[in-house]
């Protein structure tokens, strides 16, 4: 996901807490925050950090190894790993900055808030296969003070470099498997395909550059590239029926996501694809309509050996006919269903 900076706000609220927080900083910091004493971190809006959870000292540290990390030489080749990287979604998010020689800075940051709720910096070593984080510092406002026998037995942090389409992701190793998941959307992550309507980036990432290689297939270091999975494709090969009906609800659970959907007014037309259990279909599986004009979602209902019967939900204005529905992502008709669509599970184009 690519972050771009944007000019930030402050409401008047928030304005008076980090005039507080302005009041209590050391020099050594007030030179790298903004008027009202935020971090100005040069990826979003600016930051604070409480000084219930911080110390000065500790603050002035973090933005000290932020600041230096970003004024690192950086290259556009497309191939730089350095640099800074963001995980999550609207209301949560993990931001990561670091360099080979400058060392990291994790920042987890309750957006809504734009308060730093924990940091955690170090060293980094590369390998050509892991970049690994060493912590030298780790404190949250989760647990009040860092204690230094902890800090001694702090675990190291190894990520696995992948290229995938125009992002360069931090996967942690021991993560490794899931990603497998998340890049054939199966699994724990096949729910994404139908639910996921929130900017999200589930792994650690950063935009490649303008002159980056796009990859439609995730490449990883040579001993991880096994891990990668193939996502389910097939075609629709018949379309059935479609009738309406009232307050239309299904769910996805699983070990990672829970999500649900309910339709006031749905329309749903049945479709047969050609996968099934021999291709590893079960029943629940949500797979994508991968047509450039298309934003649909076949979720499977039977499953036999060789093909299975799917339906397409789509929502209905209250006053249309079966064929008048709502396109919610750009208010055109979404177009007929067809013979011969595409679906697969992969979450992104592959």
């Amino acid at each position: 996901m690519k972050n771009t900076s944007r000019k930030s706000y402050v409401n008047p609220g928030r304005a008076f807490l980090l005039l507080f927080f302005a009041l209590t900083l050391t020099s050594s910091v007030s030179s790298q925050v903004d008027k009202w004493g935020a971090w100005e971190n040069g990826i979003t809006e600016s930051w604070w950090l409480s000084s219930r959870t911080f110390t000065n000292e500790e603050a002035a540290s973090a933005i000290d190894r932020w600041k230096r990390i970003g004024a690192a030489k950086q290259d556009e080749s497309g191939t730089n790993w350095a640099g800074d990287y963001f995980s999550g979604g609207e209301t949560h998010g993990t931001y990561i900055r670091w360099s080979p020689t400058e060392g990291f800075v994790i920042a987890h940051v309750d957006k809504c808030q734009a308060l730093v709720m924990g940091v955690i910096y170090g060293r980094v070593e590369v390998t050509p296969t892991l970049i690994t984080f060493f912590p030298e510092f780790i404190k949250s406002s989760k647990s009040h003070g860092h204690q230094h026998s902890q800090m001694d037995e702090a675990a190291a942090m190894p990520f696995v470099p992948v290229k995938w389409q125009d992002g360069l992701i931090l996967v942690p190793l021991s993560e490794i498997a899931e990603f497998g998941d998340y890049a054939a959307g199966l699994g724990d992550f096949n729910g994404l395909n139908a639910f996921d309507s929130l900017e999200s980036s589930y792994f650690h990432t950063k935009y490649a550059g303008k002159n980056a290689v796009v990859y439609d297939v995730p490449v990883l270091p040579e001993p991880y590239q096994r891990i990668l999975k193939k996502p389910i494709t097939g075609v629709i090969t018949s379309v059935g029926n479609t009738r309406l009906k009232r307050n239309y609800s299904y769910e996805f659970n699983s070990k990672t996501f829970k999500f649900g959907s309910n339709h006031v007014l749905a329309s749903l037309t049945f479709v047969r694809v050609n996968v099934g259990s021999r291709d590893g279909a079960k029943v629940g599986l949500f797979m994508r309509v991968a047509e450039d004009d298309a934003v649909d979602i076949v979720r499977l209902i039977r499953i036999g050996k060789t093909s299975s019967t799917g339906v397409i939900v789509r929502d209905v204005f209250e006053d249309g006919e079966p064929d008048q529905v709502e396109n919610a992502e750009d208010e055109k008709p979404y177009p007929s269903i067809a013979v011969g669509w595409k679906v697969t599970t992969a979450l992104r184009s592959q």
